[in-house]
This record gives structure tokens, sequence and C-alpha cells, in this order.
């Protein structure tokens, strides 16, 4: 009974990190995260939530000297670690939930923070809070990116979102499959940061680089 048992947990184990290499190299095909990383402007801490794998990280770690990543799976927070933080002593990767990791960050003491495909996994309200915190922890001056996928053009974000549901509801490849998604506009999101205090510039990706999916980029500074 025992022996069957961890060789079912070791099964599980090899799935899941199965799942979460797929994810990794569908994410790295669809989101334009080169672009992205190129609008993070160039500081001393950049401060991730909802990192993942550390995609992004990866990409920004070799002009940014601390980065701190901040997920909720365990599973993704491994292997972020397994990829990064061995060869990269400014990466720093946490568990946690976001909102709960942000309470214990000192009121403007981070450059960036980025939430990039992050926010649309929860709920509006939980939005609102999340980008209440983030705009807390800025630095004077600091800069907040947010990639969403925007809901404009309709046709795009239609596209886009059917692929998220075959990807993440139908194949499961996620911890997060069984989440509702809350998607708002680069509008909606841009409002939020300007009743926050920021200046808002929104970057539409798609547009510039005729990409089938809505991706754009949300800077608050």
């Amino acid at each position: 009974m025992s022996s069957l048992s961890t060789e079912d947990h070791s099964a599980s184990r090899s799935l899941g990190h199965w799942i979460d290499h797929a994810q990794t190299r569908i994410r790295e095909w669809i989101a334009p995260l080169d672009h992205v990383a190129a609008l993070v402007p160039k500081c001393d801490h950049v401060l991730e939530l909802g990192c993942g794998q550390g995609i992004l990280i990866r990409k920004l770690a070799p002009r940014i000297p601390r980065i701190t990543g901040v997920d909720y799976d365990a599973r993704k927070c491994t292997m972020a670690r397994e990829q990064l933080c061995r060869g990269l002593p400014g990466v720093t990767i946490e568990q946690a939930d976001i909102l709960t990791f942000l309470a214990t960050i000192p009121d403007h003491s981070v450059d960036c923070v980025i939430l990039a495909d992050t926010l649309a996994s929860n709920p509006v309200e939980l939005q609102e809070r999340i980008l209440t915190e983030s705009v807390r922890v800025l630095a004077r001056p600091g800069t907040l990116l947010l990639k969403i996928m925007d809901t404009t053009p309709r046709a795009k974000f239609l596209f886009s979102r059917l692929v998220s549901e075959l990807v993440y509801r139908v194949l499961r490849l996620s911890v997060s499959s069984h989440q509702r998604l809350f998607h708002q506009s680069s509008t909606w999101y841009g409002a939020q940061l300007t009743r926050l205090g920021l200046t808002v510039r929104v970057v539409s990706l798609h547009r510039a680089l005729h990409n089938p999916f809505s991706h754009a980029v949300v800077l608050g500074t």
C-alpha cells in the first residue's frame, strides 16, 4: 500500500511538471513577453505579482538587480526557483496570496510592480484592492505595469478568450483551470489608475505587432 501511494504521488508530480512545462511553452508562444519586458523601466527593484514559472522575470534579470516574484501556486514557485534563483542571486520567489504579500511591503518601497495576465483571475472588487495596494507600495517615482487581454477590439478579445478556454479549461494546463476570469478593458484599468493618482499610458501591443490576440499594456507612473 505504501509503495503504491508513493508511485501515485510520483506520477501526479510528474504530470504536474509536464502540465506546467506545457503551459510555459504555450504562454511563450502566445504572449509577446519580450515586448512587455522592454516596457519595464531600468530600476533597482521590480515586484512581479502572479509570476508563474518566472518567464518574464528571466527576461528582466539581466538588467534589473533585484526582482521579487510572487505566486500562490507552489508547483510554479518551485519551477521558478529551480530555473532562476540558483544562477541569479538578485531573484527571490515567494509563495503567497497577492494581497497577503502586499500587506507586508512598506509604502513607496518598490520601483516597479508588474501584473502580467494576473488581475483577470480575480473578481473586480479584488482587482481594485490589488491595484490600490500595488500603488501604495510604489516608490515615488515608480511604475505600475499591467499586461492584460483587452476587451477591445471585440473580435480579437473573443478569439483570445476562446484560446484561453481551450488551454485552461479544456486541456486544464493550469492549477487555475477551474477559475472564472473577469477581463476588463484597458479603458477601465486606465480609469482605475488615474483615480489612484497615476499618469496612464496604454500600449496596444496587438496593433503594433499585428497580433491576433488582444494583448495590451497599461502603464501607470
